[in-house]
């Protein structure tokens, strides 16, 4: 969860306090999640994965899903 300057669990609650209800997929070999504000899904998106697995991740990320 690393990027250049920020790392990602940061960059995800800053964009969770602009928009509360957006989803976040985090792509890691890691097994935690950080705990994000907001009403909205956050999911974990183990390393490897495939094109099938990103989009899964997406959909259940949208609300009434």
């Amino acid at each position: 969860l690393g990027l250049p300057g920020i790392s990602g669990a940061a960059l995800a609650a800053s964009v969770r306090a602009a928009r509360p209800g957006i989803g976040i997929v985090f792509a890691s070999g890691r097994n935690e999640l950080p705990t994000l504000p907001g009403t909205g899904r956050t999911v974990l998106l183990r390393k490897p994965y495939d094109g099938a697995a990103i989009a899964a991740a997406l959909r259940s990320t949208r609300p009434g899903v």
